[in-house]
This record gives structure tokens, C-alpha cells and sequence, in this order.
């Protein structure tokens, strides 16, 4: 058996734009521990994970976890940069930072000392049913963070606040863009046989413009 340490991330909001409640709950960043499982090291998987972090058992009937329904608040109430619709408002993805995770000993405070400059590696999708082990290796060492995904940025899965914008494609994706575009040129109409008769047409129409004005 082994534990891991579950926190939050979500991108710092500016209190300027934080309704007056929000303020102090939902500001955003790395947050401090919010909980602990014991998981089987061979046989968690994440899809596991989430089912213990959303329901708890309560004399034989489940029901939505306390840590969920802070989460559902964390997730709606947090910054939306990217326009989510509502439904969406309400997931989240798995990640881990580098550094962030292992004994808080003394005045150690991750959530205070890491490195801001770090965003969450996110955890792949279609890995979530493998054991969490065989994706994270150091468990010991890392927290696994729950990132809401209106923090995450749909068009690239980058956990930005930026919006995105043209440039921000890869010199690959302008490159796949540019032989598209070539691609579905259509050489057929630059062939001699079309200009040649589009020329003719056009010599054609010019005569007749000049015959109709010699009878006017």
C-alpha cells in the first residue's frame, strides 16, 4: 500500500475582478493539502482516484464527498479565460509540478515556497485507468494536483491564463497549414488550355462592345 497528497491549482485571479465573497477562498495558486489517500501501489488507477475523491460511502448509500463538493465550488467560482460552457466548468484534470510534494517539515510550506513560475504537468486522459504507480513513479515525492479545466487551454492543453491567438502555433503546425493551403490550390485553372480561352473570351466580349458602340 502507498499515500498520496492531493492539492489544487488554479491560476492566480486578480482581486480586482473576484467578487467581494470570493475573495480569500478562490484567489488562486497552489493550494495547501486538502486530503490523503491509501492506495494499492499495483492497482489504483486514477479513474479510482476519482471515485474516491467525489463519492463516500454513508450507511450503504454514496454520496457526494465533502473535498468534491469544495472542488464543484473551487471549479465554478474560479477564473474562466477561456470560456467553458457550465458543464464543463465542472471537471478536472490531474497534474503534478516538480518539487511539489514530500515531507512539510519545520517552516516548510510548499504552497508558499515552490516555484511560481511552474504550472502542472497534466496527467493524459487516456492513461486514467492505468495504475497511478506506473505513471507516477515517485509518488513519495509528488502531490497529485486537481486542475479544473477552465484553467487549462483548450486549443493546445497548456494550464495558461493566455488566450490563445494565431501566433502561438509551432513552426510545424504553420508549416502543415502552409501545404494545406498548396494543396488545395487549383492548378487546373492556371492550365494554357483555360487561360487561353479565357483570353479568347475576353477578346471576344471587347469586339462586340466595339461593334455595339460603332451602331450606337
Amino acid at each position: 500500500m502507498g499515500r498520496t497528497w492531493l492539492r489544487t491549482f488554479t491560476h492566480p485571479t486578480p482581486t480586482d475582478i473576484c467578487h467581494a465573497y470570493i475573495i480569500g477562498s478562490t484567489t488562486g495558486g497552489l493550494s495547501e493539502r486538502i486530503g490523503t489517500f491509501l492506495i494499492h501501489d499495483e492497482l489504483t488507477t486514477f479513474k479510482d482516484l476519482r471515485n474516491m475523491i467525489e463519492v463516500v460511502n454513508d450507511n450503504g448509500m454514496n454520496r457526494r464527498s465533502g473535498m468534491y463538493q469544495d472542488l464543484l465550488y473551487l471549479m465554478e467560482n474560479s477564473a474562466n479565460p477561456h470560456g467553458y460552457d457550465r458543464k464543463a466548468l465542472r471537471q478536472y484534470r490531474f497534474g503534478v509540478i516538480e518539487g511539489v510534494g514530500g515531507q512539510e517539515t519545520g517552516d516548510t510550506n510548499i504552497a508558499r515556497d515552490y516555484d511560481k513560475t511552474l504550472v502542472p504537468r497534466l496527467i493524459e486522459s487516456d492513461v486514467e485507468t492505468e495504475p497511478i504507480k506506473e505513471i507516477i513513479e515517485n509518488l513519495l515525492e509528488l502531490d497529485i494536483l486537481l486542475v479544473p479545466v477552465s484553467q487549462i487551454r483548450p486549443q493546445d492543453g497548456s494550464v495558461t491564463m493566455q488566450i490563445w491567438r494565431p501566433e502561438f502555433k509551432t513552426e510545424e503546425e504553420i508549416m502543415k497549414d502552409a501545404v494545406e493551403y498548396i494543396n488545395n490550390i487549383d492548378l487546373t485553372k492556371y492550365s494554357p488550355e483555360k487561360i487561353e480561352a479565357a483570353n479568347r473570351k475576353e477578346e471576344e466580349s471587347l469586339m462586340e462592345q466595339a461593334e455595339l458602340e460603332t451602331t450606337a
